[in-house]
């Protein structure tokens, strides 16, 4: 073998190894490594190595090697193998440094090539080919679920997403590790059939993956389009006064932990809801020990016990409305917190028109934003529905209008759901109780909904907030009609997709009805987004080739005007069905 690959494999320790796999596949590869019988043949940039029944072929940069399993990252069969080549490495290659690489190519140059690794935040050729490479691999898992669909899905790809997770982070493709890791964790929601699994977020997330993807190969790429592993901290000037108003509990999913919310004491700050999150990632927990609570800000006692404290901090630092837990960061006084005050009053809201009205004027997808404290007239009804696996809430506001409130069922959120059922079940009977809740809201499927985080029975304002609509907000009502058959129109089109997600391109799909509606509602940019994906999809079928890259490339297209479509239409026709519920 030549020298780089021999120096790689010499230098191969266990933190390198790690990185390119994980600790776990690891740890396995030295145990089969200490009795493993191995063929090994070598040659001038490569080496062959059967071990375990498969056979390893080990290049250089080594995370490029590749196994005969049907892993599509690195295994635990290739580590093996490098652990086994490494014991055939002479010594000399101890004081080898990787930067070998070049010595048969620039040997003059060396030192210049690895000191100028960046410029600006640009990144050297070498750099940028490690990246792309890592994401050609991330788009190939995305391309193979399109290829066979989520009901023809290998048992490893779970698994196989979180080792891509893993190859990113040693990438420090922050962005993309939280994409991979994310669907993977969908997708083994999806093999365990939980009832959490929404196919139809799973589709949004595997075209956002890819468009990021499809950014970092088609672009000359920089530092910023990585993403960062940390937020960047705004400070606060001053000091900073907030009232804790509720916490959830976060999980299940990729992340555990809680998320505490405030409310800002400064009617004048552009974040009236602040939060802090008390989460940490599960992926690599193997153990039971439940981990020790938060205790920021300098205080001794964990925050959750604080939590009916008026605080007022120095050195607070902010991003995008989450409070930073940094140690510059000092409560400097606190008090008992009273809700049923004229702050809490003021930003009460009894008309849900207001809610849908902001969300529509809204740009940011930032939780913050989407927090209201609702106070409603009455509660409706509220059940299980076990055809979405959710319980459903329906509020009633002081104009007559309705809104659902949803929480969807999984293990997790049982002892939740348990909870809100028991205080419906008080607040369906006669009581001169009136209830306020902290709600997070959205748009689903044209129509206002809700999120509950907290139900409070003592807040009562004296006097209800009046909210007129303004003449754009009427406007905006009068397109409701319009924008609800366009919005289900919109819906249709994002079916299919969820459909070649569920049942892969080898199915076939009916395009024609789409095209020639959309040409007829006058959308003639829809009708040729439609007709490109439909052209690239049919290929994917007649042909021996894989088209499946071409086919992900005109959804990833029709997906960004699905998007954009929805977040128009959606608004406005939930808007307007509030504004006929007057």
């Amino acid at each position: 073998m030549n020298n780089q690959l021999a120096a790689a494999i010499y230098n191969a320790d266990e933190e390198r190894l790690i990185a390119i796999a994980n600790k776990g596949i690891y740890k396995r590869a030295v145990k089969d490594a200490e009795s493993a019988e191995a063929d090994i043949a070598e040659y001038e940039a490569s080496a062959e190595v059967s071990v375990g029944g498969e056979k390893c072929v080990i290049t250089f940069p080594l995370e490029e090697s590749r196994c005969s399993c049907p892993s599509r990252t690195v295994c635990r069969h290739i580590i093996t193998a490098v652990l086994l080549l490494k014991k055939r490495i002479p010594e000399q290659w101890a004081a080898v440094e990787e930067d070998v690489k070049y010595e048969e190519e620039k040997p003059a140059e060396v030192h210049e090539i690895v000191e100028e690794k960046f410029v600006g935040n640009k990144f050297s050729e070498t750099e940028q080919k490690k990246i792309q490479s890592c994401a050609e691999m991330c788009m190939g898992l995305l391309c193979g679920v399109l290829k066979h669909g989520l009901v023809r899905i290998p048992e490893t790809a779970a698994e196989d997403f979180e080792l891509a997770a893993v190859r990113c982070h040693g990438a420090k493709m922050a962005e993309c590790e939280r994409l991979m890791r994310s669907l993977g964790g969908r997708i083994a929601d999806f093999t365990a059939r939980r009832a959490s699994f929404d196919i139809r977020l799973f589709t949004r997330r595997l075209m956002e993956t890819a468009e990021h993807l499809e950014h970092l190969l088609s672009d000359e790429i920089t530092s910023d389009d990585l993403g960062s592993f940390r937020s960047v901290y705004t400070d606060i000037k001053g000091e900073l006064e907030i009232i804790p108003v509720g916490q959830r509990t976060v999980s299940g999913g990729e992340y555990a932990g809680e998320i505490f919310y405030f409310v800002n004491c400064d009617p004048n700050d552009g974040y009236r809801f602040l939060t802090f999150s008390d989460i940490r990632p599960v992926f690599y927990e193997t153990g039971k020990k439940r981990p020790q609570a938060a205790c920021p800000w300098g205080m001794g006692t964990p925050l959750r016990s604080m939590m009916k404290r008026r605080m007022k901090l120095v050195g607070a630092k902010v991003c995008e409305g989450r409070l930073s837990a940094s140690k510059e960061t000092i409560v400097i006084d606190s008090t008992s917190a009273v809700l049923d005050c004229s702050l809490i009053h003021s930003l009460m809201v009894t008309d849900f028109r207001e809610i849908a009205l902001r969300l529509a004027e809204c740009s940011s997808d930032r939780e913050t934003d989407r927090l209201f404290f609702i106070y409603p007239r009455r509660m409706l009804r509220y059940g299980f529905d076990k055809n979405e696996q959710q319980l459903v809430i329906t509020f009633e506001d002081h104009n007559g209008c309705t809104a659902d409130c949803t929480v969807k069922y999984r293990i997790e959120s049982k002892v939740f759901i348990e909870q809100l059922e028991r205080i419906c079940k008080k607040m369906s009977e006669p009581s001169e109780k009136v209830y306020t809740l902290l709600i997070t809201a959205y748009i689903k499927d044209g129509e206002l909904c809700f999120f509950p985080i907290e139900v409070y029975d003592f807040i009562r304002p004296s006097e209800l907030h009046t909210f007129s609509l303004s003449e754009k907000a009427e406007l905006l009502a009068e397109e409701g009609e319009l924008a609800e058959e366009t919005g289900r129109f919109i819906a249709a089109v994002g079916d299919i997709l969820v459909r070649i997600v569920q049942t892969g391109l080898q199915s076939e799909h009916d395009w024609k009805f789409l095209i020639a509606e959309s040409r007829s509602m006058g959308m003639e940019g829809l009708a040729e987004l439609i007709s490109k994906t439909a052209a690239a999809a049919d290929s994917c079928r007649h042909s021996i080739k894989d088209g499946s890259r071409r086919a992900l490339d005109n959804m990833i297209k029709l997906n960004r005007y699905i998007i954009a479509a929805e977040k128009r239409t959606g608004s406005v026709s939930a808007l307007n069905k509030l504004y006929k519920g007057e």
